[in-house]
């Protein structure tokens, strides 16, 4: 496993990375909480469609077990999803959103930058 890059954000930890399968590049996120030492459980958490695996529902999911549970949780794109479209019309929106991962907004409501939730 290759860790590309970390952040910390409220007391979660966030590693981008890639593992090589089968000659395969497979990205990921893993998230854990800050400070953690030792095994705790870990969740996969799935993402349907051709999303990407920090898409708000993702985000916002895994940061909660990790700040609520204490848990560990990673998200991978599986073939066809995120990072690993292959559909030219799709590829450069998902690619996007891995290159700037600040245009996702705050997972943990669900909302994305300068939306607002309504009443």
């Amino acid at each position: 496993m290759d860790v590309l890059g970390e952040k910390v954000e409220q007391g979660v930890v966030e590693q981008r990375f890639d593992l090589r399968v089968d000659g395969d590049t497979v990205p990921g996120i893993r998230w854990n909480p800050e400070g953690a030492t030792g095994p705790r459980p870990t969740i996969l958490i799935g993402h349907g469609g051709t999303q990407h695996k920090r898409v708000p529902n993702v985000l916002g999911l895994a940061r909660r077990f990790v700040r609520h549970l204490g848990y560990s949780a990673v998200a991978l794109d599986a073939p066809g999803h995120g990072n690993r479209i292959t559909d030219p019309e799709l590829a450069p929106h998902a690619h996007r959103l891995a290159d700037a991962p600040e245009l996702i907004g705050d997972g943990d409501r669900g909302l994305a930058r300068g939306q607002q939730r309504r009443s």
